[in-house]
């Protein structure tokens, strides 16, 4: 809960739980939780992608449109009240008016794009007037750019809104994912040869320069922005369903088991193959099958519905309803 510009304690709205040897201090405490609300306080939700399954699905597809990772919030503010006051974000985001008014200032925006280390302390909010102003009404949609001093308030009115918080990757991003490759170059571990001068210690021309052509050379951004999508791709939210239900049921499927792929897993698949192997990548794991299990699987991403007869190509049966039990246990397949 936030209320002028503060966090408000967690204490102040949630309560011990004991149970057996096991202690809770956040439990949400309704009582204090509405005390606070009806005082000025705005309730918001986090990680919504994480809680609720619909949601997790629509922030998957649009992470997959957008190239970056979505984390969704809900505010809910009382009638004339105010949550944050102004301050920038380190993200691009989304506001989406979802019952009543709010009224929304934006400002001038800081000196440099902030990074996601940045903090309010890096660009201090000066007072000023707003650049832009709007009331949103239910439906509405306004996009704030990372780095714009903003604030909003309610009018005589509730305000219930959602904000779709846009974590592209920068340069520096790219370059700090590609820098791991260095640290197997030789030239990398060596120690600076440090001269001392009048202004402390400096290292000869020729050696900067030296290095700067190892890194030139070994420095590969297109590996850096392979890591970046990987480490996207991992962070998105696990919207499979019926995994304990698969799990139990995977020992008792046979030849004639009604199957399917995950029907939410689309936007969290990657399917490579190579000379050997057919590689599937999906939340944060990764199946290597032997190139011979490839058309069985290109089989099952090709159908809505199938058995492991039918999809068992170049395999025999019994190799591929085994086949088809570790899929199941893996989250990639689910019974019908």
């Amino acid at each position: 809960m936030v209320r002028d510009g503060a966090e408000l304690p967690l204490e102040e709205y949630t309560r011990e739980l004991k149970l057996g040897a096991h202690v809770s201090r956040d439990l949400i405490d309704n009582e204090k939780l509405f005390t606070l609300f009806q005082g000025g306080g705005t309730i918001v939700l986090q990680f919504l992608q994480n809680n609720i399954a619909s949601f997790g699905h629509f922030s998957n597809a649009l992470e997959n449109d957008l190239g970056c990772n979505v984390h969704g919030s809900c505010f809910i503010t009382p009638p004339e009240a105010q949550g944050f006051t102004a301050h920038y974000d380190t993200y691009s985001f989304f506001v989406i008016q979802i019952r009543g008014t709010k009224r929304w200032k934006l400002y001038n925006r800081t000196a440099l794009a902030p990074i996601r280390e940045d903090r309010d302390s890096d660009f201090p909010w000066i007072a000023c007037d707003p650049i832009q102003e709007y009331t949103l009404e239910a439906g509405d949609v306004l996009y704030v750019p990372r780095g714009y001093f903003h604030e909003a308030a309610t009018t005589s009115d509730p305000s219930i809104h959602l904000t779709l918080g846009l974590f592209v990757p920068t340069w520096i991003d790219v370059i700090r994912a590609a820098l791991n490759d260095l640290y197997a170059v030789p030239e990398m571990r060596e120690n600076p040869s440090f001269c001392r001068t009048d202004g402390g210690y400096d290292v000869a021309e020729a050696e900067l320069s030296a290095i700067r052509r190892v890194i030139g050379t070994r420095l590969d951004l297109r590996v850096g922005l392979e890591r970046i999508s990987e480490q996207q791709r991992a962070r998105r939210v696990d919207t499979r369903q019926n995994r304990l239900s698969d799990s139990l049921a995977a020992p008792g499927i046979d030849a004639l088991t009604a199957l399917c792929i995950q029907p939410l897993l689309s936007n969290l698949l990657s399917v490579t193959t190579t000379n050997d192997a057919i590689v599937l990548d999906f939340v944060d794991k990764r199946l290597r099958y032997p190139a011979y299990v490839e058309p069985s699987i290109r089989q099952m991403l090709s159908r809505d519905r199938f058995t492991p007869l039918d999809v068992a190509g170049e395999l025999d049966v019994d190799s591929c309803v085994t086949l088809c039990r570790q899929l199941l246990h893996e989250g990639f397949l689910t019974a019908q």
